[in-house]
């Protein structure tokens, strides 16, 4: 669990730094796709546990109009299965997950985005706070190795971001991205090994539409 003024000070640096600033802002709003992986993959590498996200994004250039700092909001939901069969026993799990976000981080772009239109690749990283629920349908004989938690609460995430923008007129920019997200515990499909617990990630491709502001 956070600490109870880690929320409280992440907003205050937020304002502190957007008041201090003034230079071009911009506002974004993003969709995508995501999968998440955890105990409910299974021993697959790639999970079919999918869900979308959306998400709106607040920026305040901070150099050059190349590196920015960001407040995000963002809402993911997905659906969650596992089956394991063997020769005498059969298990079923099925749910689903909800994350809403709070954060702030910082995004650098190769180029400034006062350049005439161009392909503009990016980097970003976030941190803040999650609201996680996760909720069970169906469980039949859940593997002992595996404990069922359903609870609301708040965690610490943190996310990398990479994509590439277009950036085709002063005011407009469409960006591709592909988003790593994670609390760093084994929380977010609700599925918790008893032992040898693992982190839990969604991993997302979108895009966004920017609006930028002088």
């Amino acid at each position: 669990m956070p600490d109870k003024y880690y929320l409280p000070n992440l907003v205050l640096f937020c304002l502190i730094c957007f008041q201090s600033i003034a230079q071009k802002r911009s506002l974004s709003c993003q969709i995508g796709a995501g999968i998440i992986h955890g105990e409910t993959s299974g021993e697959g590498l790639i999970s079919d546990d999918v869900g979308l996200q959306t998400a709106w994004r607040y920026s305040q250039s901070i150099y050059q109009e190349r590196s920015y700092l960001d407040i995000k909001f963002a809402y993911f939901q997905g659906n969650l299965d596992r089956s394991d069969i063997g020769d005498s026993s059969f298990s079923y799990f099925a749910g689903s997950s909800a994350l809403s976000s709070f954060g702030f981080g910082i995004r650098s772009y190769t180029k400034s985005n006062r350049s005439s239109p161009t392909l503009n690749p990016f980097f970003g990283i976030n941190t803040g706070l999650d609201l996680l629920s996760t909720k069970a349908n169906l469980m039949v004989n859940l593997p002992q190795h595996l404990r069922y938690k359903s609870k609301t609460h708040f965690l610490a995430y943190f996310e990398w971001q990479a994509g590439l923008a277009f950036h085709n007129h002063l005011k407009w920019s469409v960006e591709l991205f592909l988003t790593v997200h994670t609390n760093f515990n084994d929380d977010l499909d609700g599925l918790i090994a008893r032992s040898n617990k693992q982190v839990d990630l969604i991993a997302s491709l979108g895009f966004g539409i920017k609006r930028n502001f002088r």
